[in-house]
Parts: structure tokens; C-alpha cells; sequence
């Protein structure tokens, strides 16, 4: 998935070697679990699981061809349900060891509580994209409360970003027949 963002000059993609970013999620895995302990990927939710771990590059790979036909790989990270006080610091600095970017879907109750990791991530030059406001199963609310969850995080993601999120990510991957989120939609 590419990530954009409401200046076309600071549309970016994560371009990153993927032996690179195996690295950098297996460092994860193992810095992770060193620093928080056996329970670290419960506690993060799904911040984290993703990235962490030794299958996590194949999670999102995606194959396309640099200017000579040679196969060039793609992974793309990405953590949910953030920004944590606790966790999010210690992803972005090892995201920044090994030079890689990935996509934040944060949760807008969490960027209001924590407005300087957000920051941080887009200076850096991560993507941050909504997770919804509260964390709800979309496909068990009515119209007013999904366009609140989507909407209140937009505000504030934007208030910190100075962009818009354009691909947002349903919790628990929870669609339905009347709203569907398509990964491609994302492009």
C-alpha cells in the first residue's frame, strides 16, 4: 500500500530493501520482548504484531520491477491501536536504526493523549493513518457513531500531522455489505 498525504510533495512509500526490514522487524521481536517482557505483544495489541517476529516481512510483501527488470521487494510495516506511551518511542527508535518507515494506524483517543509520538512519527517520516476513534467493530454501529469515530480522529491526526489520514484500517478487520474498506483504496 502507498501512503499519501495531503501534499503531493511529501507523498511518500515505503521504500526499503526487504532484507533491511526483516532485520528491523526480527530486531523488533527480539529488542521488544527483551525491554517488555513474555506479555509485550499482548500489551501492545496489535501495535506491534505485525512487525514483530521472524514472519513478519512476509505479511506485506509485494513485488514490483526497478528500471533494469531486476525484482525489487517491498515490505510495509505496520502497527495498530498506537500511539502508546510505553511502546511507540521504542518502535520509532528502532525504526530509525535501521532506516526504516512503516504506517501507524493510530487510535484517536490515543493521539489525544499522546499528541508529541504522532508528531514525532510524521517527522520522521512515517505515515500515521485512523484506527477509528475508540476501537469499535464498525459493523456494529450506526452511521452517526462510525462517521464520529472516523471523523474525530481525522481532526485530530490532521491538528498533528498538517495532513488529512486517507486510508483508514478497520479494527479487528470488521466490514460489512454497506462500507468496506479496501486496501487497494489506499494506491
Amino acid at each position: 500500500m502507498r501512503w499519501m498525504r495531503a501534499k503531493p510533495e511529501v507523498r511518500a512509500r515505503a521504500e526499503v530493501d526487504a532484507s533491511q526490514a526483516v532485520d528491523a522487524s526480527q530486531a523488533m521481536g527480539a529488542e521488544a520482548s527483551q525491554a517488555m517482557g513474555a506479555e509485550a505483544s499482548q500489551a501492545m495489541g496489535a501495535e506491534a504484531s505485525e512487525a514483530m517476529g521472524a514472519d513478519a516481512g512476509q505479511a506485506a510483501a509485494e513485488a514490483s520491477y526497478a528500471a533494469d527488470g531486476r525484482a525489487v521487494k517491498w515490505v510495509y510495516l505496520t502497527f495498530d491501536d498506537g500511539p502508546s506511551r510505553r511502546y511507540t518511542a521504542q518502535v520509532l527508535k528502532i525504526l530509525q536504526t535501521y532506516k526504516v518507515r512503516a504506517t501507524f494506524f493510530v487510535v484517536g483517543q490515543n493521539v489525544k493523549r499522546h499528541p508529541a509520538l504522532v508528531r514525532r512519527a510524521d517527522q520522521r517520516g512515517h505515515s500515521v493513518q485512523s484506527h477509528t476513534w475508540s476501537h469499535p467493530n464498525l459493523t456494529k454501529v450506526n452511521w452517526s457513531t462510525f462517521k464520529y469515530q472516523s471523523r474525530a480522529t481525522d481532526r485530530y491526526v490532521r491538528a498533528q500531522t498538517g495532513y488529512t489520514p486517507r486510508c483508514p484500517r478497520p479494527p479487528y478487520g470488521a466490514t460489512n455489505r454497506g462500507y468496506v474498506f479496501y486496501p487497494l483504496w489506499c494506491r
